[in-house]
């Protein structure tokens, strides 16, 4: 044979068993990568994406490794045919791209989800409040929520989790206390847009603290704003005026404001642990819900009005269960979690957009009416949401510019 042809093909084996070996290597190291982060202490608890974040890189960067094995089955005729296997090292930078937009776009994404499912929770409340005391309905309510926490408790007796979780539970107390006691004398429709003025608290707080916000940022505040009071006094069908029920529901916004500015300074310790955060706001949640029904209703009229609430069929037990476990605790926790990568001001904003769904649902649960007034303030709130995921006020890095 042709000395020249022999050489040409020894250097296209060494080039495919080069070009295996670096695939299989950056399989082995996003598969210890993904091990590691299993091992690591509450890793699951902390991050719940941290598994599918491990799977997509893990599988990102072992992707080339497997084309390439399956690329052997077949056979090579030439020496280009080596240009196969290197370019499918290619996908593995791929990767990368895929988890950072992941690790960016999943809390905001969370956020959304968990304003859409908090949106029920105004026209079922009216529904659980109907011919029960308001303070006994947020009693059993939170302490349902607290269950599936019962037994984490103890493994996040700490100093950092106590201290954020109390804190935080102090002003979601103050939200859902007054959003309990405004909503009997106002429409679900109405006191959900009254409450999304709290993505004009976390602002307001922030700046008063010296705190930097975003120029589109105070213009989405201006949007939301507008679009909220399109729907204070001009609501069509909704009662105009500012009654007991609209002052409530506008603390509400207010607390929980605060909770979202507060939030985002405790995210930022770094021994802040979002699953103890948690915890413990829904212990200083119920707690705080059990002490006012006993101190509105007294030990034994607290005690039967709660036998009267769990006893009303399996209808009453659905909802409890809705906005117990998943509007409650599931969205504590993935707000606890998303502020972990969300600026509280922004997260303000997108949940702005929960009235626009809360609005939807009571018109079709409770026949609220929807008319233009409602649709272009929604509009202006779900443009104001829009809003905060621009950039104009960053500046690109030019390329070759030196740091």
């Amino acid at each position: 044979a042709d000395p020249k042809v022999r050489e040409d093909a020894a250097t296209a084996r060494r080039l495919e068993i080069k070009a295996d070996q670096r695939g299989t290597d950056r399989f082995s190291e996003g598969a210890r990568g993904a091990a590691r982060q299993a091992r690591a202490p509450g890793a699951v608890a902390h991050q719940p994406a941290g598994l599918l974040l491990s799977f997509l890189a893990t599988f990102g960067l072992g992707s080339a490794a497997v084309a390439k094995a399956k690329a052997k089955q077949t056979p090579r005729a030439s020496v280009g045919s080596t240009s196969v296997a290197v370019s499918d090292l290619g996908e593995a930078p791929l990767a990368g791209l895929d988890e950072r937009a992941l690790r960016e776009w999943l809390p905001r994404i969370s956020l959304m989800l968990m304003a859409l499912c908090c949106s029920t929770n105004f026209t079922l409340v009216k529904l659980l409040e109907d011919g029960h005391s308001e303070s006994t309905v947020a009693a059993v309510r939170f302490s349902v929520a607290l269950l599936p926490f019962l037994p984490l408790i103890p493994k996040h007796v700490n100093w950092v989790s106590i201290t954020s979780g109390a804190e935080i539970g102090a002003w979601c107390t103050l939200g859902y206390l007054t959003q309990a006691l405004g909503l009997p004398d106002v429409e679900a429709s109405k006191g959900a847009f009254l409450v999304s003025l709290t993505m004009v608290v976390v602002p307001l707080v922030k700046a008063a603290f010296g705190q930097h916000v975003r120029a589109q940022i105070w213009a989405a505040v201006g949007l939301a704003a507008f679009g909220t009071a399109l729907l204070v006094g001009l609501g069509g069908g909704a009662a105009t005026g500012f009654g007991s029920g609209e002052c409530f529901c506008t603390i509400t916004a207010i607390g929980f404001g605060l909770m979202f500015a507060r939030m985002d300074e405790h995210a930022k310790h770094p021994k802040f642990d979002a699953m103890g955060c948690t915890v413990w706001q829904v212990v200083t949640l119920a707690v705080a819900m059990a002490a006012w029904s006993w101190w509105t209703e007294g030990t034994a009229g607290s005690l039967r009005e709660a036998a009267s609430i769990l006893s009303s069929g399996p209808e009453t037990l659905g909802i409890l269960a809705w906005v117990g476990l998943v509007t409650t605790a599931g969205v504590l926790y993935i707000e606890t979690w998303a502020m972990e990568e969300v600026d509280g001001t922004e997260a303000g904003v997108i949940f702005a957009s929960e009235p626009v769904w809360a609005t939807l649902f009571a018109s079709a649960v409770l026949g609220e009416r929807f008319g233009p007034q409602e649709m272009a303030g929604g509009a202006f709130i779900l443009m104001a949401c829009l809003l905060t995921q621009l950039r104009w006020d960053e500046k690109p890095k030019e390329v070759g510019a030196t740091a």
